[in-house]
């Protein structure tokens, strides 16, 4: 069996290339060995939250693995044949990233004809990932043009750093035959814009929310299209806030989260949203930053089932260093070219 070598400290450095790796290992059954898994930053090799999704396609791909535990720098993974169960229970432990572990997990999907449902206990909000609710209203909305059907619920927030949320999410099935990649270019008329706000209970009565609100409407004042605000309250292990900018499309969606965090001012959350609001309304993007980095994996396998070697053209917020170290990845796994435009 072919076996890809990966430098883990290329570019970005981080979890994303272990991620991606394994996700693609799964999909075009080629192995692969990660060296030097996460070697720039300040406690290097696995997390948790790594470890959890490599052992979990480890038992959905049947795989032969070396070296994986929390802290190893290098690791082996040679996958074999699918496995899957109906149903999964996931203790991520305290508050790693849920959407994390969906980022590695969810692509392997595609090759499966039937269902899958996981309960996933972990952070539901947590720095330096995917909020919920950008991963159920965008993200998971934006696969869905990818023939990519799935749900996604929060049944507990969790917020570092105790976390112990909840999300139950499942796998409805992959449909290809209507994609087409032109449509990465189409920017449609906004059907919807949204500020969700998420708050513990137990800053409720504090104003963070209508502070949230009030930066936000200072930020867009001009702005012609209506916005709707919802907030909710929520029992949680640790104190948290997270807002979400939602725009909804006739084709893609847009978004935007920010997390509070201590010496962050809730007017300042507000205007961060706006900002972006502003700025995707007077501009030609059609993906955020964030989605244009996690749906590549998922394009690059349905280019290389249609054995369609046409370059994708995409017109995205941002073109990140976590975008640029993915598409190196995948380009080990499958040939895949990308313009950004």
């Amino acid at each position: 069996m072919q076996v890809v070598e990966i430098d883990g400290s290329f570019m970005e450095g981080g979890g994303q290339i272990v991620r991606s790796s394994i996700a693609l290992s799964c999909l075009t059954g080629k192995g692969v060995r990660i060296k030097n898994i996460r070697k720039g930053r300040k406690i290097p090799g696995l997390k948790m939250q790594h470890y959890k999704s490599i052992k979990f396609l480890e038992d959905v791909c049947d795989a032969k693995t070396e070296g994986v535990k929390v802290g190893s720098e290098e690791i082996v993974f040679i996958p074999g044949r699918f496995s899957v169960k109906d149903k999964y229970d996931i203790d991520l432990e305290t508050a790693g990233s849920i959407t994390l572990f969906l980022q590695a997990v969810m692509p392997v999907f595609m090759k499966l004809n039937k269902e899958v449902e996981l309960r996933i206990k972990g952070g539901s909000d947590v720095k330096w990932s995917p909020s919920s609710d950008h991963y159920r209203y965008v993200f998971i909305e934006n696969l869905r043009k990818l023939g990519y059907l799935s749900e996604y619920n929060v049944l507990r927030r969790g917020f570092y750093p105790k976390g112990r949320g909840e999300v139950y999410f499942k796998f409805n099935g992959f449909n290809i035959s209507d994609f087409d990649f032109d449509i990465l270019m189409e920017k449609r008329k906004v059907k919807d814009v949204e500020v969700k706000v998420v708050i513990s209970k137990s800053l409720e009565g504090k104003g963070i929310f209508e502070r949230i609100k009030k930066g936000f409407l200072d930020e867009v004042r001009g702005v012609k299209e209506e916005v709707k605000f919802s907030v909710e309250y929520v029992e949680s292990l640790s104190e948290g806030v997270v807002a979400n900018l939602i725009v909804k499309t006739e084709k893609w969606n847009y978004g935007r989260d920010v997390l509070g965090e201590r010496g962050l001012r809730a007017e300042v959350i507000g205007k961060r949203l706006g900002k972006s609001l502003k700025d995707y309304l007077t501009s030609d993007y059609v993906l955020d930053e964030f989605t244009t980095d996690q749906i590549l994996v998922y394009l690059a396998y349905i280019k290389w089932l249609k054995k369609d070697k046409r370059k994708v053209l995409l017109r995205a917020e941002k073109v990140s260093t976590h975008t640029l170290t993915n598409i190196e990845i995948i380009r080990k796994f499958v040939e895949f070219e990308v313009w950004f435009v």
